[in-house]
């Protein structure tokens, strides 16, 4: 009997180790991100391990983040700090809304107007 029981005991406290194990790896496959945001260029597939330095996906961060747009130099114009301006992001059917906050010189034929989007971008 106490050999039995001395088995049993061990099978529970390999089970035990077993589930504590489980759940460790379960935790591990969760990414957790500090900030708000979408993930882009997601490279990862079901089964995939993530490796030091390998990039699998890119987090742009939804309260700060910077839009670069390119003008003619004739667009140049009518554009003016503080307009309003929409934009949306690829992959996304939701327009965003900021406004211009500067604009670089008029001398080049191309220029361009860098908007921080700080809006909440949640479809």
């Amino acid at each position: 009997m106490n050999a039995q029981r001395a088995s049993a005991e061990a099978s529970l406290a390999q089970a035990n180790a077993q589930r504590d194990q489980a759940r460790v790896n379960l935790k591990r496959t969760q990414i957790r991100s500090p900030v708000n945001g979408w993930v882009t260029n997601l490279l990862a597939q079901l089964g995939d391990y993530a490796n030091v330095g390998q990039n699998k996906m890119t987090l742009v961060d939804a309260d700060s983040f910077w839009v670069d747009a390119y003008f003619t130099e004739t667009a140049l114009g009518s554009i003016r700090e503080g307009d309003p301006a929409k934009f949306k992001l690829m992959g996304y059917s939701t327009a965003i809304s900021s406004a211009a906050t500067s604009t670089a010189s008029r001398a080049a034929s191309t220029s361009l107007m860098r908007k921080p989007a700080r809006k909440d971008l949640r479809p």
